[in-house]
């Protein structure tokens, strides 16, 4: 539960909010230059395709969260089995470390799910809510209705249809998530989870919305959510969403085609085409010509533009006008966990495409001469890597969250099958991944067909797999591996196991219940 809600803290506005109260302190009235619609800690992509766009006929959902790469991560692939007749379910997909059940990415044998953040508000700063370091607290949904909405973790489990899961997530507390749900009848919806509070005129909360938005899709048609602002639904739960390039990238690549597989939805996953490029590429003409945007691992043009954009955002940085926000005083110290939500060049790299129309719209940020900057950034290109990545080189540590924060990110991902086994697969980098973030933590696509699909994620899963380096350079190659659901095909480790009691004397758990009693000399192994 402290797991829990420790992640969902740090997955609401809460850091969004420590830097705009930042960035109006130092700039004032300008400092909505810098309040661009973009999350600055996660998102998601995820979709859905109905039947008659399907090679199988039936709906098939694809999703990746874009969480910080963390090692182990807090999401582990798992499937969970009870065989009581009168009770049983066979869920496989991604659960949060030491919560029960399976809540965000799951196929349930005949219903399938997948969420992205709905970047709903649902976190204010006051001075009596839940405490935080350095003097900090927060209201939030689940300190107020004390409720972690754990509640929805056991019907989701049992769950069998778009309905079910529908009537599972109305105990969802945080974090407010858009989900979409499929089944093996052909349903298909979209909906927001969560509690969303209402606020009166100065702040205060009167109540929850009670009436989320919902819709049905038909089976020609298919529902994309990337964290953007939605329409008019949006403005009840929010007020910043993430740009709109990430969404409308996915409703290209799928457009009107008929016949999608798997193989289709992790192409898409695959993606690493970065639509902010021919934004940026403007303010230096010609020096980007024979760059076509795509972030591929091998591309010597992508990394030269990659190297480009990170020096031209340190330059910004560093020039007077935003200079002070490097240096913010005591008050703005929120201790090493929040304080990466204040870091100036990260925070301009985001805003980097809105200073970038600004200017070409003649309208210098900040007064500042900001294509005479990029000219200067080109002249510090003298040590750009080869390529922009080594596709087929395991990286020897995970990248840090500053680190990324000037690079451009990969893509989506989709969510994997039931049975008789599935696949997961991560790739490099792209575009239907936003720029400036954490890489996908995890993916997969989850057909309601029988057919295999595909999951991944960049360590090691819940259980007996392929070795640590196996899965690492899948989910940087984008490849999909497979995973065994049928127990006839379980390879060692991965067929039930009854628990029994350990030998008397043994302090070891159940898995060591055949081995020689521990002498009382050694610790528990």
């Amino acid at each position: 539960m402290a797991t829990h809600l420790a992640q969902q803290v740090l997955f609401g506005s809460l850091g969004e909010a420590l830097w705009l109260r930042l960035a109006h302190e130092v700039l004032g009235d300008d400092a909505r230059l810098l309040s661009h619609e973009g999350l600055r800690i996660a998102g998601s992509n995820a979709w859905v395709a109905g039947g008659e766009r399907t090679a199988s006929g039936l709906p098939m959902i694809g999703g990746d969260p874009h969480r910080t790469i963390e090692q182990p991560g807090i999401y582990q692939q798992v499937r969970l089995v009870c065989e009581d007749p009168d009770d049983g379910f066979d869920v496989l997909g991604y659960t949060f470390v030491g919560m029960p059940g399976v809540q965000h990415f799951a196929h349930a044998g005949e219903v399938a799910w997948a969420i992205t953040n709905a970047c709903a508000d649902y976190q204010d700063l006051v001075e009596d809510g839940l405490p935080l370091a350095h003097g900090l607290s927060v209201r939030t949904a689940s300190w107020v209705l004390g409720e972690l909405g754990f509640d929805a973790l056991l019907p989701l489990l049992r769950a069998r249809t778009v309905d079910d899961v529908d009537a599972a997530f109305e105990h969802w507390v945080e974090p407010v998530n858009n989900l979409v749900i499929a089944d093996r009848s052909g349903a298909v919806r979209y909906r927001v989870a969560g509690r969303v509070p209402v606020r009166a005129a100065d702040g205060t909360w009167t109540g929850w919305l009670e009436a989320p938005n919902r819709a049905d899709a038909g089976p020609g048609e298919v529902v994309v959510t990337a964290n953007e602002r939605r329409g008019p639904e949006s403005e009840a739960i929010g007020s910043s969403f993430a740009p709109p390039y990430r969404a409308e990238r996915i409703r290209a690549l799928l457009g009107e085609r008929r016949g999608l597989t798997t193989e289709d939805f992790a192409a898409i996953h695959d993606d690493a085409l970065l639509p902010t490029v021919a934004i940026l590429t403007r303010l230096v003409p010609g020096a980007f010509d024979d760059f076509d945007g795509v972030m591929a691992a091998g591309s010597a043009q992508a990394a030269r533009f990659a190297a480009w954009r990170s020096r031209l955002v340190r330059r910004l940085a560093a020039h007077p006008a935003l200079a002070p926000l490097a240096t913010p005083g005591p008050a703005h110290d929120h201790g090493p966990l929040l304080n990466p939500s204040l870091d100036p060049v990260a925070q301009i790299g985001l805003a980097l495409p809105t200073l970038a129309q600004e200017a070409l719209a003649g309208r210098p940020p900040f007064g500042i001469d900001l294509p005479a900057l990029a000219r200067a950034a080109l002249d510090d290109l003298a040590d750009v890597p080869g390529t922009w990545g080594r596709p087929t080189a395991r990286p020897r540590r995970t990248r840090s969250r500053r680190t990324a924060s000037t690079r451009a990110s990969r893509s989506s991902r989709s969510p994997a099958t039931r049975r008789p086994c599935a696949r997961w697969g991560r790739g490099r980098r792209s575009a239907t991944r936003r720029p400036a973030a954490p890489w996908p933590a995890t993916c997969g696509t989850w057909p309601t067909a029988r057919p295999a699909a595909g999951w991944s994620r960049p360590g090691r899963p819940a259980g007996p797999a392929p070795t640590t380096p196996t899965r690492l350079d899948a989910w940087i190659e984008g490849r999909l591996l497979p995973i065994v659901t049928a127990w006839d095909q379980a390879g060692r480790g991965q067929t039930p196991s009854r628990r029994t009691p350990p030998r008397r004397g043994c302090r070891c758990s159940a898995r060591c219940a055949r081995s020689r009693p521990a002498r009382t000399s050694r610790r528990p192994r």
